[in-house]
C-alpha cells in the first residue's frame, strides 16, 4: 500500500498517522508525496512501487477546487494508463454543485466516467470514529475511462 499526499507536511506527518492507527513499521504500506499533473517518475522502472500494480486508489475532498482538475484528472488518466483495471474511488464533499458538476465534465472531456455510488449518512447514533451530520452533500464516486466496465 503506497499513501501519498501532494502536501510535504501531510506527507511528514503520515508516519505519525500510521503509528496512531497501530500500522508502524509495516512492510506492506509506505508513504510519499504525489503531486497531481506531474509525472509518476520511475514507473518506467519495472521495479516501480516495489514491482506492485496499483489495483485501488482511494482519495477524498478533491473537488473542492476547479482550478485542480485538470492536474487531478491528468493523474488519475496516468494511473489508468500503468493499470488499465485500476479501480478509483473518491469522495467529493459537494460545497458547490456548480464546481462538483464541473468536476464530472472535466472527467468526461478527458474520457473518464463519475458514477455515483450510492449510500447513506447512517444515524449519529450508529456511526463509529467522527460524526458526519450529512448537512453538506458527500458523493462516493467510481472513476474510470470511457466505454470500461463497471
Amino acid at each position: 500500500m503506497l499513501c501519498t499526499d501532494g502536501s510535504e507536511s501531510v506527507v511528514e506527518a503520515l508516519p505519525t498517522n500510521l503509528y496512531l492507527n497501530g500500522l508502524e513499521g509495516s512492510s506492506v504500506i509506505r508513504t510519499g508525496e504525489l503531486i497531481w499533473g506531474h509525472a509518476l517518475v520511475g514507473t518506467e522502472d519495472a521495479q516501480w512501487n516495489s514491482g506492485r500494480k496499483i489495483d485501488v486508489v482511494l482519495g477524498a475532498d478533491l473537488t473542492y477546487d476547479s482550478a485542480g482538475f485538470p492536474a487531478l484528472i491528468s493523474t488519475f488518466n496516468e494511473l489508468i494508463g500503468l493499470n488499465p483495471e485500476v479501480k478509483i474511488l473518491i469522495t467529493a464533499t459537494v460545497r458547490n454543485e456548480r464546481t462538483f458538476k464541473r468536476f464530472v465534465e472535466t472527467c468526461s472531456k478527458r474520457g473518464l466516467v463519475v458514477k455515483m455510488m450510492e449510500w447513506e449518512v447512517p444515524h449519529p447514533g450508529k456511526q463509529m470514529g467522527p460524526f458526519y451530520d450529512g448537512a453538506v452533500p458527500i458523493r462516493i464516486c467510481d472513476i474510470r475511462r470511457e466505454g470500461e466496465g463497471g
